[in-house]
């Protein structure tokens, strides 16, 4: 694939785009810290924001509300940081963190990889999506510990056509399930259960199977072998991980680039750059 079509490359030009913005923006003195504008076009934002909250527009008497809110507002936030409020407040600096990482990762969010990286990406992470085994079946609870001969009984029962639910011991397990996947199937009645249904012949009465709640009989009416979902159906969910993937390479990357700009001092003489590097916390 040319270096040029990357889908990394082209997130990694957006963020450094934006760090260069704020660079820019960072420059300019800002505006009089002693003069407080709103404009007709911020103004007209707010009215804009409750309409969409209550699909009305505000009534003459709401949006003098809403004006006189957002003034009080932007008095007190000027007051709070005159004061110095938004020194060392945790709460502050993770909500500055947080929209950092914004647009550090908004060029990803913006970047489609394209199949072909998508196709690169399931093959290097196959193990990761592969479907689990499931299976439909049918059970009768024989108790903790059944007799053999209570259990000869019940099995000559169901080989001779009893419904499950009308044999063996009364339970609240469900006498039949639905295609499920081991996973789920382990949830319910326990990892043994589970285990157990791999070696267990179709459409036969089988066991006792051990459960979590004691002994079972059980016929596997469908089974489904492991394996790896169709491209198409795993799309989405590619994309999504992929661009999750990509958004930590990013703040990563990111940060590497942002502690270039500092002296840094770190316990025990440890360099920025290899306590930031990818992996190192692992």
């Amino acid at each position: 694939m040319s270096v040029l079509k990357s889908p990394f490359l082209h997130f990694l030009l957006i963020g450094a785009g934006l760090f260069l913005l704020f660079d820019i923006v960072g420059g300019d003195e800002g505006p009089d810290p002693d003069r407080i504008e709103i404009t007709d076009a911020q103004f007209q934002r707010l009215q804009q924001q409750f309409e969409a909250s209550w699909n009305r527009p505000p009534t003459e008497a709401e949006a003098t509300g809403i004006l006189a809110d957002h003034l009080r507002e932007e008095l007190l936030y000027r007051e709070a940081l005159k004061l110095g409020l938004d020194q060392n407040d945790a709460i502050i600096r993770q909500r500055l963190r947080q929209k950092m990482d914004f647009f550090t990762e908004a060029g990803v969010q913006a970047t489609d990889p394209g199949d072909e990286e998508l196709r690169a990406y399931l093959a290097a992470n196959e193990e990761r999506y592969i479907r689990p085994p499931r299976f439909a079946l049918a059970q009768v609870f024989l108790g903790t510990d059944p007799e053999p001969d209570a259990v000869a009984e019940v099995l000559a029962a169901l080989e001779g056509g009893a419904e499950p639910g009308t044999v063996g011991e009364p339970t609240l397990l469900p006498p039949s399930l639905s295609p499920a996947d081991v996973g789920l199937i382990a949830n319910r009645f326990g990892r043994d259960f589970a285990t157990a249904l791999p070696g267990l012949p179709l459409e036969e009465w089988a066991g006792p199977v051990p459960s979590s709640y004691g002994q079972h009989l059980v016929r596997i009416a469908a089974a489904e072998p492991a394996g790896t979902p169709d491209f198409e159906a795993l799309r989405g969910r590619l994309l999504r991980d992929w661009r999750y993937e990509a958004a930590q390479t990013a703040r990563q990357d990111a940060a590497l680039r942002l502690a270039e700009n500092y002296r840094i001092d770190l316990p025990g003489g440890q360099a920025a750059a290899d306590l930031l590097r990818p992996g190192a916390q692992e």
